[in-house]
């Protein structure tokens, strides 16, 4: 596609966002128009989704922001096309043109499939269903509701956020070079979050159902921590397992417990490893339990989650985070939402010190639904790293949303 193409797609999400308030009537007839046919014969079904993002912040900036340029304009233009054979099969495709998947990871613009899977039910009376391809992770009770219609905040959670002093492409000299990291500002172009936003990895998931509880198993190519230019990798080392079990014991409760295993480094770090010793020596391991509540006007989420990197020439080097979110509608189309980020770093083995410096982080947003197809968000939030703090302390994001 070429960049002027690219151009005049994200001008058309920013100028279809902003003239959508006088177009409702229009954009509710359009809907039915975009599904054809019907199971168990043939059909389709297609969605379009305008985002216009623009972020303020205190330099460097924090979390998954690769620009220092502000205000910074972060458009999106995303097209979503399902279609299938008979009552079982499904074909999903994601297609998105933007200025990268991060805020300005790709300046001059970007256009890929972020999804892009195959998904078969398999039984008739118990829940079963398989989905090979690209597709989001498993893991963590967020990602379910990570897309920016979905998100009650505009960002992410520091979790999926927050970046760390972890290096997949080469390991550190010794672990004193490992621990003085924590003094830098993050290192956009090395360091990873511990899951990296929804992990649209390539590989294969089951998921099987059978009353109150869900179980989903996936096998992918790629650690939680891996940046997007690896989710399209083959199987070059060994995959990424990755379970979670669900029990809905009431329909305003929902507990999940996760589980994440696999090697984060990629080929690029061998030469940097100790003799002997591969990329498949070294694995990330993830654990998270989260909780959903629904109540009125009333939405809790909590999650909390260690994980464990194993470093070449340090050892472990293991963390514990979580965040406490919440949704309120004081009116029927108003809401308030906030979220309290706490992660904590357990100290380099052999130094009295923590490998990155524990994190706080406050998020407030304020989202107004205009109609079934227009909405937008407002969202401050505030940071403060233990010590010598050298990142950014805010963030300010902005965010209209168009679908239909």
């Amino acid at each position: 596609m070429s960049a002027r193409l690219l151009q005049r797609l994200l001008l058309i999400a920013g100028c279809a966002s902003a003239g959508s308030v006088t177009a409702q009537g229009p954009l509710d007839e359009l809907g039915p128009r975009l599904a054809f046919g019907s199971a168990p014969g043939p059909w389709a079904q297609l969605s379009v989704t305008s985002e216009v993002t623009v972020y303020g912040f205190d330099e460097p900036p924090p979390g998954l922001v690769f620009t220092g340029e502000e205000p910074f304009v972060a458009p999106r233009i995303g097209l979503t096309a399902d279609a299938g054979v008979g009552e079982r099969t499904r074909l999903h495709a994601l297609v998105r043109a933007d200025r990268g998947f991060d805020p300005g990871r790709e300046q001059d613009g970007d256009v890929r499939f972020d999804e892009l899977f195959v998904q078969i039910d398999l039984f008739d009376r118990l829940r079963g269903r398989l989905e090979v391809g690209r597709f989001a992770t498993a893991f963590g009770g967020w990602v379910g509701r990570h897309q920016a219609w979905d998100n009650p905040l505009v960002t992410a959670p520091a979790l999926y956020d927050d970046m760390v002093p972890i290096t997949p492409e080469a390991a550190p000299a010794d672990p004193a070079a490992f621990a003085a990291r924590r003094d830098n500002p993050e290192n956009k172009d090395t360091w990873v979050p511990v899951v990296w936003g929804p992990v649209y990895a390539t590989g294969a998931a089951f998921a099987a159902g059978a009353g109150a509880f869900d179980l989903t198993l996936e096998v992918k190519n790629t650690a939680l921590s891996a940046a997007p230019e690896r989710w399209d990798d083959g199987f070059d080392t060994d995959p990424t397992f990755t379970g979670r079990l669900t029990w809905h014991p009431r329909p305003d409760w929902l507990v999940g417990v996760s589980l994440s295993d696999g090697p984060y480094l990629d080929e690029s770090a061998e030469p940097t490893l100790p003799p002997g010793t591969d990329v498949d020596d070294y694995a990330q391991t993830t654990w998270g339990i989260d909780l959903t509540y629904e109540r009125h006007h009333l939405q809790l989420w909590a999650e909390l989650a260690g994980s464990r990197f194993e470093v070449p020439g340090v050892g472990d080097a293991e963390l514990l985070g979580g965040f406490l979110e919440l949704r309120y509608k004081p009116a029927p189309r108003l809401w308030l939402a906030g979220r309290i980020n706490h992660t904590r770093f357990d100290d380099v083995h052999g130094l009295e010190r923590p490998w990155d410096r524990h994190l706080s982080r406050l998020d407030l947003a304020v989202g107004y639904r205009h109609s079934a197809h227009l909405q937008a968000k407002l969202e401050y939030s505030v940071g403060e790293q233990a010590g010598r703090d050298s990142n950014g302390d805010y963030r300010l994001a902005g965010q209209l949303v168009l679908w239909f």
